[in-house]
């Protein structure tokens, strides 16, 4: 008869033993999904920094070439005038040099 009842009571479960399983394999899903959930945020400000950061270095770089770029077309190189300025002074002396060429002439 004790052979039959642990046969039977093995086969028939519904014990501390099934409880227990099924507790472990929600505290396995549990820090399953927290280990994720750590995983994909942490991915996604490491992401974000790096990302923010090339893209302010390229910014950074477009901002100096830009720069550079106006400087070459509205600078003097030698004088370091401004176009607007430098234009003004040439057409000044270029007024005078006219007008006493004009008058040597005659």
């Amino acid at each position: 008869m004790s052979s039959f009842v642990i046969h039977q009571g093995l086969r028939g479960g519904g014990g501390i033993g099934e409880i227990q399983i099924f507790l472990l394999v929600i505290l396995i899903l549990i820090l399953f999904s927290k280990k994720v959930s750590f995983l994909i945020l942490i991915n996604f400000i490491w992401c974000n920094i790096i990302f923010g950061i090339i893209i302010d270095i390229f910014a950074e770089l477009r901002d100096q070439k830009n720069q550079k770029d106006f400087d070459s077309l509205n600078r003097c190189y030698i004088s370091d005038l401004t176009r607007t300025i430098f234009e003004n002074e040439v057409s000044q002396s270029l007024g005078l040099i006219c007008i006493s060429s004009l008058l040597n002439q005659s």
